[in-house]
């Protein structure tokens, strides 16, 4: 009999990642939290009003078409959630599970009832690292869903502009509030320009002072990386705008 020490050992196999079945809604990020948090507009030439809720089902109540309704969804951790709202408004499966998975790339899709739209917000925290989070947008005919992975964004100013009873916003429909987000979108990445040309400014002043310090070297690198990274974010967005 042989002994269990001369017993070849047994060959453990890695486990592959699972990978979830089409339409499967199921959040691919890290911002994992469960609280879905709701912001929502609704307004008119006439009409205003704006608030903050935690429940799914108030985003249900705003069913005026002579209203331009604007819900922006922060928070994609809690499917349920974003089911019941992809239900309501009748989404198909397929784009309720693109909404959540956060390794899309920018695109367009035009279906019967509403326009589906992917992009990237970029923006720099207080940290001065780069943030690149995915957005969807949905364009109804008299609202407009944004979904979002977590709080913050660069929507600030188009809220203060939709409280202007005078704006062109205002008299307008669901198309040019699409536009209008967009807009602000876009208008950001030039932000984001700005502030990586101060860096990159700031790195050859250093080096023309002769300072080759090894931790100048590594910011070189981490500054090639989000160069690298914003390009692919903002390239193909080209595209979907052109469309």
């Amino acid at each position: 009999m042989a002994s269990k020490k001369n017993k070849r050992p047994t060959k453990i196999s890695p486990k592959k990642p699972s990978n979830p079945a089409p339409g499967t809604v199921a959040y691919s990020g890290k911002k994992s939290s469960l609280i879905t948090k709701l912001d929502i507009i609704d307004y008119s030439t006439e009409f205003f009003t704006k608030f903050e809720t935690h429940q799914i089902e108030d985003a249900f109540k705003f069913d005026d078409v002579k209203n331009i309704t604007w819900i922006n969804i922060n928070g994609l951790g809690n499917s349920e959630d974003i089911i019941a709202l992809g239900n309501h408004f009748d989404l198909h499966p397929l784009i309720q599970a693109d909404i959540v998975n956060i390794s899309q790339r920018p695109k367009f899709n035009e279906y019967k009832d509403y326009l589906f739209i992917v992009f990237k917000m970029l923006h720099y925290d207080e940290a001065e690292q780069l943030n690149i989070e995915h957005i969807s947008l949905v364009m109804g005919k008299d609202y407009v869903l944004t979904f979002q992975e977590a709080e913050g964004d660069v929507f600030n100013d188009l809220r203060e502009r939709l409280e202007n009873p005078k704006g062109r916003i205002r008299r307008s429909g669901s198309d040019y509030l699409t536009y209008a987000i967009l807009d602000a979108v876009v208008d950001n990445y030039f932000t984001v320009i700005v502030f990586m040309t101060n860096k990159i400014e700031l790195l050859e002043d250093q080096l023309f002072e002769g300072n080759m310090e090894t931790m100048l070297v590594a910011d070189i690198q981490e500054l090639k990386k989000e160069i690298i990274r914003i390009r692919r974010a903002v390239t193909p967005l080209r595209e979907v705008l052109n469309r």
